[in-house]
């Protein structure tokens, strides 16, 4: 039997824990994956949580309080 081994192309995640946790687990995948396109989705955040966003991989970041379901797909569709 043939083995399949998919890699999925984006990942859209919260950064709602900062810190060491999530810069570990950004750090590994992008080892694992690193053509993954990374998104953050959430609320506001600040300039200096962006940067460091942005220093580990991430492409772009949606405020949930200004945009809608579709600003996902749109983004996404950019990306890829």
């Amino acid at each position: 039997a043939a083995v399949v081994e998919h890699v999925p192309v984006a990942l859209v995640f919260n950064p709602i824990y900062q810190g060491e946790l999530l810069t570990s687990v950004l750090h590994r995948l992008r080892k694992i994956a690193p053509d993954m396109h990374l998104v953050s989705i959430g609320f506001s955040v600040t300039d200096s949580q962006m940067r460091e966003l942005m220093k580990l991989g991430v492409r772009s970041h949606i405020n949930r309080m200004f945009s809608t379901p579709r600003d996902v797909v749109e983004i996404l569709k950019n990306l890829i």
